[in-house]
């Protein structure tokens, strides 16, 4: 996400919409940065309501990105070896998205970008939504997540266990992308 804040700087980007962008850590951290159990983004959207709150104002909800995991490479756990041997070069990236006009902009973004890997558009549904996006897609946000789950992310650090730089870059690109386009869908 750092990376997509350096090129709207660099590019000196102008959105019609103002973006706020929230960095959260879930996962394992769920117990001190979730709310009741929800993911981490749940207290973004709390602090982000105190803030509308105080400062009296009333923000129009237009999309609520979130990525996951990028760069992940695919694995299988090989019990007859006792460890993680990989099987092709990119984990499936789930990308969640909420609306018809959302998954259309993705669709049309992977269509027409040299993006690596593989990509599995889902329909959220309230009680089943993997990552940091259910909790803005629960408080009504139309939204577009991105999720790598790769089986590496629960294992001890490693050099097998690193994410591939040059598929993060392109899934980044993708990102980009998307959010640009989406400043003109709205």
């Amino acid at each position: 996400m750092l990376t997509v804040l350096h090129a709207i700087k660099h590019d000196n980007l102008k959105f019609k919409n103002t973006l706020v962008f929230g960095f959260v850590s879930g996962h394992f951290q769920i117990p001190q940065s979730g709310i009741e159990g929800r993911q981490a983004t749940s207290r973004f959207l709390r602090d982000l309501s105190m803030y509308e709150t105080s400062q009296h104002l009333e923000m129009k909800k237009a999309l609520g990105l979130t990525v996951e995991h990028l760069g992940g490479l695919d694995y299988v756990d090989s019990q007859k070896e006792n460890k993680l041997i990989a099987t092709e070069l990119y984990d499936p990236l789930y990308v969640y998205a909420s609306t018809k006009e959302n998954r259309d902009l993705v669709l049309k973004s992977l269509s027409g970008t040299n993006v690596s890997g593989r990509y599995q558009i889902l329909k959220p549904r309230k009680n089943a939504y993997f990552g940091e996006g259910q909790p803005l897609y629960q408080d009504g946000w139309p939204t577009i997540s991105f999720i790598g789950m790769p089986l590496a992310l629960c294992q001890m650090a490693s050099p097998i266990t690193e994410p591939d730089i040059q598929s993060m870059f392109d899934q980044t690109k993708l990102i980009f992308q998307i959010l640009v386009a989406s400043d003109h869908q709205f």
